[in-house]
């Protein structure tokens, strides 16, 4: 017996159809709010659409037994879209790109629903920092830009946590600030600096507490006060002095 193998294509085709239900719902103004089909489960299956109550579009993507499959789409309520990517199995994969006024802000970028990468944008175009994760949580190193390209500030992470030497640099390119974080916390010496590149401050830190010997310095590069810390409290003398090096006053705390 010959099987007319056409027949066979549009017969299990109209099953398949048939099998899914159309599955719609409203706002109480009337508006439509999700527009999909329903399987034999009952799951959502197939392309949906979601709405604001304003009828505008709200997001759009497919379903695979009532998790997302393929790509998403997502819009303001003007319209504007605002991000898209990809899900396997209902966990974002691959690329998701974001948008803020109408410019990219953010890329990331997605394993087996497990962020990887974050990048971020000014309006014009320009990076504004970059940095990857480990299981989730920030690590390594993430350098921050200002818009005209030039290095704004580089951070350290590990598991998570604020860890190793952190840089901020001033808009013309002098170094700002630099300092360590041991497991989220300051740790050893911090330095900050003027503008023009004369030291600041020198300080100390343990386990996140002002620790240890702190000076400051006018911008003339002459010492302004000094003093000592212990366990975040002050101790001892603590002397301050004029533009010109003369010392002013000394408090003492005991």
């Amino acid at each position: 017996m010959r099987i007319n193998l056409s027949f066979l294509i549009v017969f299990f085709a109209q099953l398949f159809v048939s099998a899914q239900t159309p599955f719609n719902t409203f706002y109480d103004n009337g508006t439509k709010n999700e527009v999909g089909q329903l399987n034999e489960n009952k799951n959502p299956t197939g392309l949906w659409e979601y709405y604001y109550d304003n009828g505008q579009l709200w997001k759009t993507g497919s379903f695979n037994d009532g998790k997302c499959n393929g790509d998403w789409k997502y819009y303001d309520t003007k319209g504007a879209l605002l991000k898209y990517g990809s899900f396997d199995n209902d966990k974002q994969i691959g690329e998701w790109v974001f948008y803020k006024d109408g410019f990219l802000y953010n890329k990331a970028t997605y394993e087996n629903g497990v962020i990887q990468m974050d990048k971020w944008f000014y309006k014009n175009g320009n990076q504004e920092a970059i940095g990857y994760y480990l299981n989730g949580q920030k690590n390594g190193k993430w350098p921050f830009y200002y818009e005209n390209g030039g290095l704004k500030q580089s951070e350290n992470f590990k598991d998570g946590e604020a860890h190793g030497e952190w840089l901020w640099y001033f808009p013309n390119g002098v170094l700002a600030c630099k300092g360590t974080y041991k497991n989220g916390l300051e740790n050893g010496q911090w330095k900050w600096y003027f503008e023009n590149g004369n030291l600041k401050n020198v300080s100390n830190y343990s386990k996140g507490q002002k620790n240890g010997k702190w000076r400051f310095y006018h911008e003339n590069g002459k010492i302004a006060e000094k003093g000592t810390f212990k366990k975040g409290e002050k101790v001892g003398k603590f002397k301050f002095y004029d533009e010109q090096g003369q010392l002013t006053e000394t408090k003492s705390f005991d």
